[in-house]
């Protein structure tokens, strides 16, 4: 099968683009990086995304979405057999402090590959990552939460993948269009932008004497359905195949745990004295106070298996981190 991947050098695009190359699929990538960023050491210890997709089976196009014409240019040339749209802005922050870069690549990115897809695809299985952001702020009594919960957006992040949706609804009666609301994933290679990948990199730092021995957080109460990445890749390879059009699907373990087990579980993983304290630049208001999600309707279309555990999750993004700051795996 020939997959075009967009956002193939982002965090969960280079999971997914190894792993369909294991499964023998051919590949197109897309990338927005230019050349002399997407290099090995961008990131030790994961291949680089030519590795990744540098055979003569498999392609890299730079391809901003936002620009009809390069799309519809990607589209003719590539008529792959199915999409997984991956590339937008995914950081809360970002999109807030900017929101119209956001929407152009988000909304518009999205249209732009939708009516492609429509013309020079039309028989491709269109898979659309959405985010478990768009059910917003619930109340206790709708977790976990189900396909079937209203749709919410607290943050402008969350009204672009609404927006995202409804053009693929709008989409549904001529393209065969998968929807995937992913929850929380975390892994090596994450942008410290991200609680998680934070908390690592902080450590890691104060580990190799680069930073004072504080680490900074912001709210440890909420609470978080976390999967490891490599497992998100795997969904949304299965979701290819296995999941019916024209329905929402979450992505998740259906487990939620507190910011702050998260931080106890990495601090035990260190033998350096840390203290803690909080920093008021790191709250965030629209922050939702849980996102726990039911996984059964995807489980039951595609018989997906998580095979990595939040313990091991966190112990390997804080493996990458050593490596960056120049540590051994264990430091």
């Amino acid at each position: 099968m020939k997959i075009l991947v967009t956002g193939a050098t982002g965090f969960a695009g280079r999971h997914l683009c190894r792993l369909l190359l294991d499964f023998g699929h051919d590949l197109i990538g897309t990338t927005i990086l230019p050349d002399e960023v997407v290099r090995p050491e961008q990131a030790p210890g994961l291949p680089s995304p030519q590795s990744a997709i540098g055979n003569r089976q498999s392609a890299i196009r730079f391809c901003d979405i936002t620009d009809e014409q390069a799309v519809d240019s990607l589209l003719r040339d590539s008529r792959p057999d199915a999409v997984v749209h991956l590339a937008a802005i995914s950081f809360v922050q970002d999109v807030e402090r900017a929101p119209e870069p956001a929407f152009t690549t988000n909304v518009r990115g999205t249209h732009n590959l939708l009516e492609a897809t429509l013309h020079h695809a039309p028989d491709a299985t269109f898979v659309a990552v959405s985010s478990a952001e768009v059910y917003g702020k619930v109340s206790p009594a709708d977790l976990p939460l189900r396909e079937r919960q209203p749709l919410a957006p607290a943050n402008l992040y969350a009204v672009t993948k609404v927006a995202v949706e409804a053009l693929c609804h709008a989409c549904a009666s001529s393209l065969r269009i998968v929807i995937l609301r992913p929850f929380n994933h975390i892994g090596p290679g994450q942008s410290p932008s991200f609680v998680v990948s934070s908390f690592a990199r902080q450590i890691a730092q104060i580990e190799a004497g680069r930073a004072e021995p504080v680490l900074r957080v912001g709210n440890l109460d909420a609470r978080r359905d976390f999967t490891d990445v490599r497992d998100v890749a795997d969904a949304y390879r299965l979701a290819i195949e296995y999941c019916q059009p024209n329905t929402p699907y979450n992505v998740c373990s259906g487990e939620a745990v507190s910011i702050q087990h998260v931080l106890d579980t990495l601090l035990s993983m260190t033998t350096a004295r840390i203290r803690v304290e909080p920093d008021p630049a790191r709250l965030r208001p629209s922050d939702l106070p849980i996102l726990l999600g039911c996984p059964d309707k995807f489980l039951q279309a595609t018989r997906w298996q998580q095979r990595l555990k939040l313990v091991q999750s966190l112990a390997d993004v804080l493996g990458y981190w050593r490596g960056q700051e120049g540590l051994r795996p264990e430091a």
